[in-house]
């Protein structure tokens, strides 16, 4: 946090059984550092690991602006939304795609039994969902080329 300064915000939403917001977005000057360092200390693990509320309560409080969600989590959710977190959350950022447009997710998973793999289909998620409303969007005309570089053969 110390890199950060009044013009960013930050907001935590811990996730047990369900989410909550213990900080609401603050600025990070020297007032709301010190609020969030409070906030981050008091901080435990607690019940189950519902990974699907607390991405949905990080990203609806978002509402348009340009973001990056960091979702630092045991990584072993055992609370399971019906279509699963991948669908629920490619559903979520189609259907509210009007005020999520600009988001990143970097998933941070600490723990010796995370499912890594799920954490990165989340944060693919959102860069593909990003990718295809840029060219459905603004960049109709876009071509993207991927090509690959064999060294050594």
């Amino acid at each position: 946090m110390s890199s950060l300064d009044a013009e960013d915000r930050i907001t935590i939403v811990p996730f047990g059984s369900s989410a909550h917001i213990a900080a609401e977005l603050t600025p990070m000057d020297d007032v709301g550092k010190k609020l969030i360092d409070g906030i981050i200390d008091i901080l435990d693990p607690a019940g189950t690991t519902n990974l699907w509320d607390g991405l949905k309560h990080g990203l609806n409080l978002l509402n348009g602006r340009i973001t990056t969600l960091f979702c630092l989590t045991d990584g072993c959710p055992n609370v399971t939304p019906p279509r699963g977190h991948v669908d629920t959350l490619a559903h979520h950022l189609k259907t509210n795609a009007a005020y999520l447009t600009g988001v990143t997710i970097h998933t941070f998973g600490f723990g010796y039994s995370l499912d890594s793999a799920l954490l990165m289909h989340l944060a693919r998620v959102v860069f593909v969902h990003a990718l295809a409303n840029a060219l459905s969007v603004w960049a109709t005309q876009a071509a993207l080329e991927i090509e690959v570089e064999v060294v050594g053969i």
